[in-house]
C-alpha cells in the first residue's frame, strides 16, 4: 500500500507546481506587455513633442525687439535679414547662424542675441568704431580689422597703408608712434609701410618725417628732443630720421634755411 500511497502524492505535487510555472509565465507575460506597452507610450510622447518643436505654429516667434545706436545701419535691412529666421519656433530658432548673418553687414561689430519666454527675441547691436582708414579705400577698428568705406563718414581720421595683411602691425605702430608725438603736442595725420618696410609719416602740421627700417622710438626720441629747436628755423618740408646720430631737414621755400641741413 505504501507505493501506491507515496506515487499519488508524487502526482500531485507535480500538478501543483505546473500551475505555480504556469502561474509565473503569465506574471511574467503580463509584466513584459506592460513593459513593451510603455516602450511604445513613451516613443509616441517623443515623437509627439519632436513633431510639435519643429512645427513653425507652435510657440512662434513673435516679437522682436532690436536695440543699440545704428548711424550707419539700416534697421529695415536688419529686420529683413532675421525674418527668414522666424520661421522656425521658439525652440529651434539657430541663434548662431542668425549671429552669422548679421555680422556680415560690415558695419557691425558685435550681435548679442536672447530668447524671452515664449515668443520673444531680444537683439542688441553694437557699431564698429572706426579708428583709421587704409590706403584711403578701407575704414579699419582697433583691432586692424577692415569694415566699411571712408566716404560714408564725415570723420576727419588718420590714414594708415601698408602691405596686404600688416594692417594690425600698422595699427599698433601707429599707437605707439602717436604716443611719442603727444609730447610735442602733434598727431600722425598718415602712417605708411612701404614694401621696403620703411616707415613714412606725415603730422598733423604738415611736417613729413621718413624713420627707416628699425629703431623707430630712438629715431622718434631724437626727433622730439630736436623739435622745438628746429620749428624755429622755419618751416620745415620734411625730416629724414634715417641716420645713426642725426637728421636731414629740408625747410620749405621762403624760409631762411630753404634746403637740406644736416643736423647732428
Amino acid at each position: 500500500m505504501r507505493p501506491v500511497i507515496m506515487k499519488k502524492r508524487k502526482k500531485k505535487r507535480t500538478h501543483a507546481v505546473r500551475i505555480l510555472d504556469r502561474q509565473q509565465l503569465r506574471k511574467q507575460q503580463g509584466l513584459w506587455l506592460v513593459r513593451v506597452s510603455f516602450f511604445f507610450l513613451l516613443s509616441f510622447i517623443v515623437f509627439w513633442c519632436w513633431i510639435k518643436l519643429h512645427d513653425p505654429s507652435w510657440f512662434p516667434i513673435q516679437v522682436i525687439t532690436i536695440e543699440g545706436e545704428c548711424q550707419h545701419i539700416d534697421k529695415k535691412a536688419i529686420r529683413q535679414a532675421i525674418l527668414p529666421f522666424t520661421k522656425n519656433n521658439f525652440f529651434t530658432i539657430n541663434m548662431g547662424d542668425l549671429r552669422e548673418r548679421l555680422l556680415r553687414f560690415p558695419w557691425l561689430n558685435t550681435v548679442l542675441i536672447s530668447k524671452e519666454w515664449p515668443n520673444r527675441l531680444h537683439i542688441q547691436l553694437q557699431e564698429q568704431k572706426p579708428k583709421a582708414s587704409w590706403c584711403q579705400h578701407n575704414l579699419i577698428n582697433s583691432e586692424g580689422k577692415f569694415f566699411g568705406d571712408p566716404k560714408e563718414i564725415s570723420l576727419s581720421l588718420p590714414d594708415l597703408c601698408g602691405p596686404t595683411g600688416e594692417q594690425h602691425n600698422v595699427w599698433q605702430t601707429y599707437i605707439l608712434l602717436n604716443e611719442e608725438f603727444s609730447y610735442v603736442n602733434l598727431k600722425i595725420k598718415s602712417l605708411e609701410l612701404t614694401h621696403q618696410e620703411t616707415w613714412n609719416i606725415e603730422l598733423d602740421n604738415g611736417i613729413k618725417l621718413i624713420l627707416g627700417q628699425k629703431d623707430l622710438k630712438k629715431r622718434l626720441d631724437r626727433f622730439v628732443r630736436s623739435y622745438p629747436g628746429l620749428t624755429q628755423q622755419g618751416a620745415i618740408e620734411y625730416i629724414d630720421l634715417r641716420y645713426a646720430h642725426g637728421m636731414a631737414v629740408k625747410y620749405k621755400k621762403g624760409t631762411k634755411y630753404y634746403g637740406k641741413e644736416k643736423v647732428g
